[in-house]
């Protein structure tokens, strides 16, 4: 039995979010994709949320029902 309901890994589009959904699996019944971009891979234990970390609002939104929150959300390199 999981963890927890859900959680939320922000840049899971990312290097480090990408590996970690996968790791994820046996601790929630849901993981919450967030990003800039759809995901086009989604599992059936995944859903996503599309929006800008700038954007407060759409950030705590996206938190919402999420029992714990893993933030690899950043700037990409190709910023600087």
């Amino acid at each position: 039995m999981p963890h927890y309901e859900r959680i939320l890994i922000t840049g899971a589009a990312g290097r480090l979010g990408s590996q970690l959904r996968k790791g994820l699996v046996p601790l929630a019944s849901k993981i919450r994709l967030a990003g800039r971009g759809p995901f086009s891979d989604l599992a059936p234990h995944e859903e996503e949320a599309v929006f800008d970390l700038a954007d407060m609002e759409a950030t705590i939104a996206a938190t919402k029902d999420c029992d714990a929150i893993v933030h690899f959300g950043g700037a990409p390199l190709e910023c600087e």
